[in-house]
């Protein structure tokens, strides 16, 4: 190998303090190839020693490792191996934007690391849990009582009627229990033995948890408890067992409806002979059902509905009887005393009283989608019909209507007014037939 050419003048100098350290280039051949490299000179070891590197960015590395070390005075630190080496100057470079020396940080991320129990991996998750939910940020403490009249307030406009009424007795009681407290001071022990101490069916177990978890929410989003903090979430809620759907026989409903001030009429038949939910009927209008009587389908606007969806509701021949028989030109289907949510969840018990048929629970719509789904054999078509889902459908008609016979179905659906003591004659039955019963 043969030097071609070496430049006198150094390439370059790195400067630390008043540590100079100069890089020289040559040219040279081998094997008949013409390249540079780049040496320098290495006085820490108290002897002269030369440092070559086949490019300039190495013997800049190289040069400003010398000038840092003979600087600083450890000059010892070149005579490490060279990937410590590495691993150090990466490591106060890492540091450097922190404003923290190499020892401190190392002594800092010790004491984290053994916090978390030596569990290296969770610092980083750690740190962003604490930056997100800041404990140390102050909170402005709130008594139980005064969070929840805030609470209660803010929902009146943002949940029905009903969800109100429901969601304040299960909050009022809370505040009522732990009105001198404050919210952030009610921890879960207290709650548990609170919850323990009522003897509540499950569902009413669930709900109340539910209603006060909801305060919590609430009550970290206005800053009255420290982020995160909810004394609910860790109390086991309990198994709720689903009731046995019951349906009004046919008899039942002829009772009702001979019963029932005429005005009540309209609702019940779309009730228990259209499926379609009390809540739903009480939005509706003679306007609306006048044209489903032309037309054979009464159309639910996506307004009206429970789910937010318009639906196609058949008028079975039956039904058409009963609304032709007390139907108007206008107005609502429901009187106007019993529009507000709380005097509709007062009708069943009403209802009751006025015809003296025991109320089962949502047996008119229950009773509908069962006999229905018996005549027509076609799940689609009730579940179409009512407005719910497959799944809702299978858990409450299915295995039902399994125990209906074909004769109380069609019973059901032939109820019709009585007119001065005539049946008023409907037309043929509407409601399809199938060619054999194998779909239930």
């Amino acid at each position: 190998m043969a030097t071609i050419s070496r430049n006198r003048k150094p390439v370059c100098r790195i400067q630390r303090g008043n540590v100079k350290v100069p890089i020289y280039a040559r040219k040279q051949i081998k094997q008949g190839s013409v390249y540079t490299s780049y040496s320098l000179p290495d006085h820490s070891s108290g002897r002269r020693k030369f440092w070559s590197f086949a490019n300039l960015s190495e013997a800049k590395e190289k040069a400003l490792e010398i000038a840092e070390a003979t600087h600083s005075g450890k000059s010892e630190v070149l005579f490490w191996a060279d990937d410590l080496r590495v691993e150090i100057r990466r490591s106060l470079d890492t540091v450097e934007p922190t404003g923290m020396n190499l020892l401190p940080a190392c002594q800092l991320f010790a004491q984290a690391v053994q916090i978390l129990g030596g569990k290296s991996d969770e610092l980083l998750a750690a740190c962003q849990h604490y930056a997100q939910n800041r404990p140390d940020k102050p909170h402005t403490p709130k008594l139980a009582k005064d969070a929840a009249r805030e609470f209660l307030a803010t929902k009146k406009l943002r949940i029905s009627e009903r969800r109100l009424r429901s969601l304040s007795s299960y909050v009022n009681r809370f505040a009522e229990k732990f009105s001198q407290k404050s919210l952030n001071e009610i921890n879960r022990v207290e709650l548990q033995d609170f919850v323990d101490s009522n003897t509540w069916a499950p569902k009413s177990h669930n709900d109340f948890l539910g209603g006060v978890s909801l305060l919590y929410l609430e009550a970290q989003f206005r800053n009255w408890v420290p982020k995160g903090y909810n004394p609910t979430k860790t109390i086991q809620r309990k198994k709720v067992v689903r009731s046995t759907v019951q349906v009004f026989e046919p008899s039942e409903a002829k009772q009702i409806l001979t019963r029932i001030d005429a005005d009540l009429v309209p609702m019940l038949a779309l009730w228990l002979f259209a499926g379609i939910r009390k809540e739903e009927i009480s939005r509706m209008s003679w306007d609306q059902v006048n044209r489903g009587l032309e037309t054979g389908c009464i159309l639910m606007e996506a307004k009206q509905t429970k789910t937010g969806v318009e639906r196609s509701v058949p008028i079975q021949n039956n039904l058409k009887s009963w609304l032709l028989k007390h139907r108007k030109d206008s107005g609502n289907i429901l009187p106007d005393h019993l529009k507000t949510m709380r005097r509709i969840d007062e009708l069943p018990g009403y209802i009751s009283r006025k015809t003296g048929v025991k109320w089962k629970d949502n047996a008119p719509r229950h009773s509908f989608g069962t006999y229905y789904l018996k005549m027509c054999k076609d799940p689609a078509e009730v579940v179409k019909a009512m407005g719910n889902s497959l799944t809702e459908f299978e858990r409450h008609y299915w295995c039902k209507a399994t125990s209906i016979t074909d004769a109380v179905a069609k019973e059901w659906f032939d109820i019709l007014p009585d007119d001065n003591g005539k049946t008023i004659t409907a037309p043929k039955q509407a409601i399809p037939q199938p060619e054999r019963e194998s779909v239930v």
